[in-house]
C-alpha cells in the first residue's frame, strides 16, 4: 500500500476517527457510570448516617442566587429565607441530591463534591449545555449542624 496514496490517506484516516470515537464513547460511558455509582453510594451513606435534627445553609442560583437556612427540627422542616431570597425556592437534601442526579445525567457537564462523612452533595456545579452561555448553575451546602445525633 503506497502511503502517499490519497485512498490510502483517506482510509487511514476514517479508520482512526473510527476508533477515536470509539474510545471517547467508552471512556463517556465509563465515566457516567462511575459518576452514577458514587452518586448511588453517597446517597445510601446519607439516608444511613443522616442525623435525626440538623440545619444548614443552602446557596443556589443561575443567573440569581438565592439562599436559604433549613432547619430539620421535631420531625418538620423550617425554612428561613436569607436576604431577598424566597422561601418557595429552598432546597431540601433530597431535592439537592434529586439535582445532582439530573445534573449526572443530562448536562455537558457537571463537578459534584459529597460530604466526606455524610454523603450529601456539599457543591454541584453544572453547566447544562455547551452550546448556552450562562446556563452553569451551583448549589452548595454549608453551615451544615447536627442537632441530634441518630443512635446507630
Amino acid at each position: 500500500m503506497d502511503s502517499r496514496n490519497p485512498i490510502t490517506i483517506v482510509t487511514i484516516g476514517i479508520v482512526t476517527l473510527f476508533l477515536l470515537g470509539a474510545w471517547v464513547i467508552s471512556h463517556s460511558n465509563e465515566n457516567f457510570t462511575i459518576r452514577l455509582a458514587e452518586l448511588s453510594a453517597s446517597k445510601a451513606r446519607w439516608e444511613k448516617l443522616k442525623p435525626i435534627e440538623y440545619n444548614y445553609t443552602v446557596k443556589s442560583g443561575c443567573m440569581f442566587v438565592q439562599s436559604y437556612n433549613i432547619e430539620h427540627r421535631n420531625r418538620q422542616i423550617f425554612k428561613f429565607p436569607v436576604g431577598q431570597s424566597t422561601p418557595r425556592e429552598s432546597l431540601s437534601i433530597k431535592e439537592v441530591f434529586d439535582i445532582a442526579e439530573k445534573a449526572t445525567r443530562l448536562s455537558y457537564s457537571v463537578d459534584i463534591i459529597y460530604h466526606p462523612y455524610f454523603g450529601y452533595p456539599e457543591l454541584i456545579d453544572v453547566d447544562w449545555d455547551k452550546d448556552i452561555i450562562d446556563d452553569e448553575c451551583f448549589v452548595q451546602i454549608t453551615d451544615f449542624d447536627v442537632l441530634t445525633k441518630n443512635e446507630i
